[in-house]
């Protein structure tokens, strides 16, 4: 941690500024001397400066642009951030936080402004406003961009539970009008190592365009020099990496989605959801590899119903599930791994989670009732309610 830094910028074109008295007040403390910046030049505030010179012995940067020490740490969990002038009003307020770009929350990179010359103070506290840096260690003294922003390059959509002949499948989208070199990254399902499939050297997206990868022909071909692998019909997560640095290490571009036990050839996608501004990664009401995802997939059983906050008695809560299909459906799906029929599991992120009993059926327009409680509930709302 003695080795974090500031890094302060000056984005005009012609003026000089000096930051004699210039100092930052909350997160960390330290007081600027006397020191000219000229127009688009960079000053470095370090917790160590042994230490940073150690760690960092080629930054492009004369000795009087790197100052330290500065008093307090920066948090690894976020925290406000307040840069004053001599007189003491305010240049920027804002908060980062750790959650922003998971890559600079203990894996080395540091966060960086996307548009140093922009004029809303307040975009400084969006996390849109960041990515992570191009290499492990950040980049004092430079703010090249050689890596696309984030989300550039999505993880559009994953089939992880094909049924043979057909294979696994993995859909990149290009979210813009440029394309996009993406050559030497690579492809995993697990973060233990994020390279087992290094995409062609060349290969490019083009704007607004797919990109598809298959495990028959590309991630799962065990003749080429990479780790073979399929995706989990039980769940996982997909990688997307940036290539190596001249180190050999990964650099900062990452896109990581998470998703769910899968039904037999349903594949699972980006969806825009309006009433939170957000993308989520659901099941598909069909595959559409190499084109635009078609809608979420709904049914064949919903939640219909939910209890969350009983008049009385907590224990009383209860979640109903309708079937909406016009067929029965049987609560269970064929694990390839285990060569068994698994039953449907239902969960939710407070830590509920209930399997269901193997054969677990429910007819055309039938409803289930997940209770906390059967006493309790029973008790609350008569015997009748549980069917």
């Amino acid at each position: 941690p003695n080795a974090e830094f500031i890094e302060l910028k000056n984005t005009g074109l012609e003026t000089t500024i000096n930051l004699s008295l210039v100092r930052f007040t909350e997160g960390i403390h330290f007081t600027f001397p006397s020191l000219e910046l000229g127009p688009n030049e960079y000053v470095l505030v370090v917790k160590d400066q042994a230490l940073f010179d150690l760690r960092y012995p080629s930054v492009p940067l004369p000795p009087e642009k790197i100052l330290g020490p500065y008093e307090g740490r920066l948090a690894n969990g976020g925290e406000q951030i307040r840069l004053e002038d001599a007189i003491g009003r305010t240049i920027l307020d804002f908060e980062y936080k750790d959650g922003w770009r998971p890559i600079t929350d203990g894996d080395g990179f540091s966060l960086t402004i996307i548009k140093p010359t922009n004029d809303d103070p307040n975009s400084w506290g969006e996390k849109d406003s960041w990515r992570a840096s191009n290499y492990v260690g950040g980049s004092p003294g430079d703010d090249t961009d050689i890596l696309p922003n984030p989300g550039a390059v999505v993880i559009n959509e994953v089939l992880a539970h094909s049924y043979n002949p057909a294979s696994d499948w993995i859909e990149l989208y290009n979210t813009t009008n440029e394309p996009i070199d993406i050559g030497g990254w690579f492809l995993s399902d697990n973060d233990s190592n994020l390279m087992k499939y290094k995409i062609e050297d060349g290969m490019t997206i083009a704007p607004y365009d797919y990109l598809v990868f298959y495990e028959d022909v590309h991630f799962g071909d065990g003749s080429n020099p990479d780790i073979p692998f399929a995706f989990s019909a039980n769940g996982e997560e997909a990688y997307l990496s940036s290539g190596l640095d001249q180190n050999g290490k990964l650099m900062g571009y990452r896109e990581v989605e998470d998703f769910g036990a899968s039904e037999t050839n349903v594949s699972f996608g980006r969806y825009f959801k309006s009433s939170t501004g957000n993308f989520n990664f659901v099941a598909m009401d069909s595959n559409t590899p190499g084109w635009g995802n078609a809608p979420p997939k709904v049914g064949p059983i919903v939640i219909n119903e939910i209890m969350y906050h009983p008049q009385t008695e907590g224990d009383a809560e209860y979640v109903e599930l309708l079937n909406i299909s016009g067929s029965t459906v049987t609560l269970q799906e064929w694990d390839n791994v285990q060569g068994i029929y698994v039953p449907w599991r239902f969960t939710d992120e407070g830590g509920i989670t209930f399997d269901f009993p193997p054969g677990t059926t429910m007819d055309v327009g039938e409803k289930i009732l997940l209770v906390k409680n059967l006493t309790v509930f029973e008790f609350e709302f008569g015997r009748d309610r549980t069917g």
